[in-house]
């Protein structure tokens, strides 16, 4: 599986397959996605699944059904919805923290046919005594109309 931001052609193909002992119809790419949820229907279109499946049950025969992931994906690419969220902790201006919740809310918004508008509040800014003031001024901020 050969990770590109273009797609292969058959002459870079047959090359990998020479060089990697593997047959040239097992040579996949794996094309960079607008989302990683996408990434399944792509490799399906590749027939990946069909070749994983034969490869470990050369007897079975069995296809596929991506119809509820085509519709996440959609939903998640393409929402008829928006909400707002605000995420208040100690660390929200690093990138990486809370990156569980964000994903599982991102989830629930693509279930939902919602996009999520995420904001992130940084809780040190209120240690102070005029946290009260300055609380109500970030709710001002991020309510919505």
């Amino acid at each position: 599986m050969c990770r590109t931001d273009k797609p292969l052609d058959e002459k870079t193909k047959q090359k990998l397959a020479l060089f990697s002992d593997v047959d040239p119809d097992h040579i996949i790419e794996n094309l960079d996605q607008t989302s990683i949820y996408s990434v399944p229907l792509a490799l399906h279109i590749q027939n990946v699944d069909t070749l994983i499946i034969n490869r470990l049950y050369p007897t079975r025969e069995t296809k596929a059904d991506l119809a509820i992931r085509k519709s996440r994906v959609q939903a998640l690419l393409n929402p008829s919805r928006e909400t707002h969220i605000a995420i208040a902790g100690k660390y929200t201006s690093f990138e990486d923290c809370y990156l569980s919740v964000i994903e599982a809310i991102k989830h629930a918004g693509a279930f939902l046919d919602t996009k999520i508008i995420m904001h992130r509040i940084d809780t040190t800014e209120y240690e102070d005594a005029d946290r009260e003031k300055k609380l109500s001024h970030t709710i001002q901020i991020y309510q919505i109309q």
